[in-house]
């Protein structure tokens, strides 16, 4: 099994959010806050996340979600909507907003399939390969700003790293319906931040 090096770019969040004009800024300034954490070890990373979750002016953490862990033989879309899941719960409140859960659960979608398009971007770092099993990572970090939210910017740093039984190359190859061995560890923490 080996080690991936680190030779591409630095870690970075993909973000994925359903917010109005009035949370652009407040979002830019939650993801450099969380995507100063990213640049530590990680092993790090989630106690980094939550100490600038406590230390964002105007905000509040709403949950922390510390390695949520899964196991399971089980069909990748199964594993999205036990992840799909998460989401929900760091949301912790009964968001409705159709267009941010058809994203979510899109990029969750593409957290397990069509990784061979985004190697090399800074929220996918593969960590081992060998003939039987690849880790990776995979940073998400969620927003959502409507009528329901009262305005208000809820973000969730989304933090998975993955384990498959499956060497590399048959994982760039899975598909929705395809079974593998999965090994899930999800550090989520959520924020409520004024606008």
């Amino acid at each position: 099994m080996s080690e991936q090096n680190g030779t591409h770019t630095e870690a970075g969040y993909r973000t994925v959010h359903e917010i109005q004009p009035s949370g652009d800024v407040p979002l830019k300034e939650v993801a450099d806050r969380f995507g100063e954490a990213l640049a530590a070890p990680r092993a790090e990373v989630f106690g980094r996340v939550q100490r600038a979750a406590r230390n964002l002016p105007g905000s509040r953490v709403v949950r922390v979600i510390p390695g949520f862990g899964l196991q399971e033989n089980a069909p990748v879309h199964v594993m999205v909507l036990t992840l799909k899941e998460g989401v929900r719960q760091a949301l912790v409140d009964t968001f409705t907003n159709e267009r941010f859960w058809s994203r979510v659960e899109t990029a969750l979608e593409e957290l397990v399939t069509g990784l061979g398009t985004q190697e090399g971007a800074p929220h996918l770092r593969f960590q081992t390969e060998g003939p039987d099993a690849t880790s990776y990572t995979y940073d998400l970090l969620f927003a959502l700003q409507d009528e329901e939210t009262e305005g208000a910017l809820y973000a969730i740093s989304f933090c998975v790293r993955v384990d498959v039984g499956l060497p590399k190359d048959r994982l760039l190859a899975l598909g929705l319906e395809d079974t593998a061995p999965f090994a899930i560890r999800l550090d989520a923490v959520s924020v409520r931040r004024e606008v």
